[in-house]
């Protein structure tokens, strides 16, 4: 049986169900038991294993119910079954209740039907987030504009929601943007043979930054990864963001933002922010603070190819065309330490 994922991804763009309408960039979906007609993958009739719709009867004279067997779900001529309502309206309601209650509960490990909130106006049905991300990246470079020849903004992560999906994907790549900045600022300050003058620092001769690495003692490879870890659960914690008035970027909250070490580790006192440490930033207006981030996105994405043009040069001299020659490094690149951690 192919999966919900694999069907959406050959119909999400190549259905006979596909309605387009001029002003709407994204198109509608009429297949049946699809409440919101959103050609979305959360509200799809045909790819979800629980479904329902709901529609006039033929004569006009009460209403049809249609919901879908699971464990028929990969023969769509026999899984769909119509229940016909003419008790009245309260009785009608009450029946059709009980049958959605009830085929919700016979399948528990199959993805459930969330009934979704139909707004009042139907005029746009594009997602909120991905219409701030096709903005921003007008913003971040007006020759490429929105780029996503994979569709991944347009899927739906962990059964999240579209918004969702384009938080996490916002969030990941200024995450990775900065994690990729300072990994190359580090490159390039190892590589010129500036170090700190203490233990192990300073017993440590080698001349590429990868093999400074390697040459690292375990237990101080551990404390960095270890602190990494800290700052990204710190950093994702819900509890620690709503306490700073701020919501997880899955959520609805600021792809991007990190919240403040000084008020909200608790442990001990903090001196400085891991973001704006003198707090330069605290008169900034919001349009400032957009454009700074728009520029730290671009900072990223060019060290991100920056770094790994310096690990592969390293590793394969010559690997990087007119790249500056750089000492050869003869370990593992993906071993960061000298034993597997599972042995």
């Amino acid at each position: 049986m192919v999966s919900a994922d694999i069907s959406w991804a050959v119909i999400r763009d190549n259905s006979c169900f596909l309605l387009k309408k001029r002003g709407v960039k994204k198109p509608f979906s009429t297949e049946p038991c699809n409440l919101t007609n959103r050609n979305a993958m959360r509200y799809n009739g045909l790819v979800n294993t629980k479904v329902v719709g709901v529609a006039a009867a033929a004569d006009n004279k009460g209403f049809v119910v249609t919901t879908k067997r699971a464990k028929l779900a990969h023969r769509p001529g026999k899984s769909m079954v119509a229940t016909t309502m003419k008790a009245g309206a309260g009785r009608s309601l009450h029946k059709m209740k009980g049958a959605l209650v009830k085929m919700l509960a016979l399948f528990p490990t199959t993805a459930a039907y969330v009934a979704p909130t139909v707004a009042p106006a139907r005029v746009n049905v594009q997602m909120a987030a991905l219409d701030d991300l096709k903005t921003v990246a007008k913003e971040q470079n007006p020759a490429i504009g929105y780029y996503d020849p994979l569709n991944l903004s347009l899927l739906n992560f962990w059964g999240q929601g579209e918004d969702a999906t384009v938080g996490f994907l916002r969030h990941a790549e200024i995450k990775h943007g900065r994690v990729a900045m300072a990994g190359f600022v580090g490159f390039l300050v190892q590589a010129n043979g500036v170090k700190f003058p203490w233990a192990p620092f300073d017993k440590i001769t080698a001349a590429s930054p990868c093999d400074q690495w390697d040459a690292l003692p375990e237990a101080a490879k551990y404390q960095i990864v270890l602190f990494v870890g800290f700052l990204e659960v710190f950093s994702e914690h819900s509890y620690i963001l709503e306490a700073q008035g701020e919501k997880h970027y899955m959520k609805g909250g600021k792809p991007g933002f990190f919240p403040s070490l000084k008020k909200g580790f608790g442990v001990h006192p903090v001196p400085l922010d891991l973001y704006d440490p003198f707090n330069n930033a605290g008169s900034m207006d919001a349009a400032t603070k957009a454009r700074r981030l728009n520029m730290e996105v671009n900072n990223g994405r060019l060290a991100m190819i920056g770094l790994m043009a310096f690990i592969a040069e390293s590793k394969v001299p010559g690997a990087v065309p007119f790249g500056p020659p750089l000492p050869a490094y003869s370990g593992e690149v993906m071993a960061p330490f000298a034993a597997p951690l599972w042995l």
